[in-house]
This record gives structure tokens, sequence and C-alpha cells, in this order.
């Protein structure tokens, strides 16, 4: 996994308490809550810029690809989500500065995300919360990464509002905050749905991110998302 930061479970984050592993949004089965691994919710009435359409709107639509575009909304989308992941990491491997709004890092997360969303409230408020209650920080694994998020299948709204099937991955380390002692090895898989709009400024930027499926990767069982397909928009 604010001005006022609402502490809930870790979002975001595969280092929650194992009977309840979390998610980038940490939303149960289906249900846009927030959880991180991949990370984050907003339910459908909390969405910034949101429009009654959503993912029903007559006018979103998976776009052909164009040759020779120089960069298109799934690229767009591919260089959101790695600014996420970069700002997600961070804060769970420094995890008090998320109740914090003037923190650095709080301000890079701040630059990907709806500010005062579901999302942004109840990442940080997970990632606070395993803080303060667990002693609890995620840094990278061995393979150098915390969290991951892949887009496959890409969807664009009238509005320029993207919508797509997230694939998350988990591999961080959670260790404790003071020692740095290796508490949880688990990695996590999850499967959801994101969804990103446009800023006053016309900006993407994160407005839900909740996972419908999660579950822990055996030890040797290689990342699922290096293999998923991308459709939808093209690049």
């Amino acid at each position: 996994m604010s001005a006022v930061v609402i502490v809930t479970a870790l979002t975001g984050c595969s280092h929650a308490p194992r009977e309840e592993p979390i998610s980038p949004l940490g939303a149960g089965a289906g249900e846009p809550t927030f959880p991180p691994g991949s990370t984050g919710t907003g339910t459908p009435d909390e969405r910034a810029g949101a429009d009654p359409h959503r993912g029903d709107d007559p006018s979103a639509a998976s776009v052909t690809a164009t040759p020779g575009e120089p960069e298109g909304p799934r690229e767009e989308l591919e260089d959101l989500l790695g600014r996420y992941d970069a700002a997600l990491s961070a804060l769970h491997a420094d995890p008090t500065a998320a109740g914090d709004d003037d923190h650095p890092l709080t301000r890079e997360w701040l630059e990907v995300v709806v500010v005062g969303s579901q999302l942004d409230r109840e990442v940080r408020g997970r990632i606070l919360a395993g803080a303060l209650d667990d002693s609890l920080a995620v840094v990278a694994g061995p393979e150098g990464v915390s969290y991951s998020n892949t887009a496959t299948e890409v969807h664009v709204g009238g509005d320029g509002s993207l919508e797509w099937t997230n694939c998350g991955y988990a591999p961080g380390l959670g260790v404790d905050l003071h020692s740095g002692a290796v508490l949880d090895t688990n990695r996590t898989h999850t499967s959801g749905r994101g969804r990103a709009v446009r800023d006053p400024g016309g900006r993407l930027v994160v407005s839900e991110l909740w996972d419908d499926r999660t579950r822990l990767l055996g030890p040797d069982e290689p990342n699922p998302c290096e293999s998923a397909e991308p459709t939808g928009a093209p690049r």
C-alpha cells in the first residue's frame, strides 16, 4: 500500500496479513474498493472526472493501431503505470511518508493519481497502517522491483479516459521497518481493472485500480504478467 489519511489495510501491497492478501486496491473479488501488488480503487461515484458511461459508454472503444502514430493511448498508459509503480514502491519502502502530503515521495504519488480519490486515500492509509501497526515496509526483491502493473486490454473513452484489464505482480520483500529483518517473501499475482482520467491540465492520472483476484505464486513460478497479451488500443 494525506491531509487526512484513512488508515485501512495496506493497498497496493502483497504483504498484508496472509489471510487477506493485499491488492493494488485491496478490493474484494469483483468489488471496486481500493487495494499492488498492483493496486488501489475508487467507487463508481467517487471517480474524479467520472462520467456516467464508464466502461459501457458507447463512445468507449478499443482502437485499431495507426501506423506511424508517435504516442498512442497504450504507450501513454504504459508510461503512467511505470510512474505509478515507481511512486507506489517508493512509498512502501518509506511508509511513514504516506501520512505527509508535503513529503517528496507523497508528492510524486500525487502526480500519478487523482488527489483525494478513494484510491489515493486507501493506498496511503494501508501503507501507513502497515508501518504503524506492524512496523512493515516493502522493498524491492531479487528481481529489482516491488510492484508492477501491466495493462492488457485497453479501451479509450470519448472523453480521453482509459480503462484497462490489469495484470499485477508484487515480488517485493516485506521487512521490519526498524531492523530491516525480512518478514515476508511471498509474491502475488493479481488480475483486475483500472481506469485513468484527464486532470484539468489534460494529464492522464490513475483514478481507479482494483483487484478481482489475488493469488500467491509458487517459489519458482515466473511473473505471469510477462506473457500477458496486449489487446485494444494501439501503442
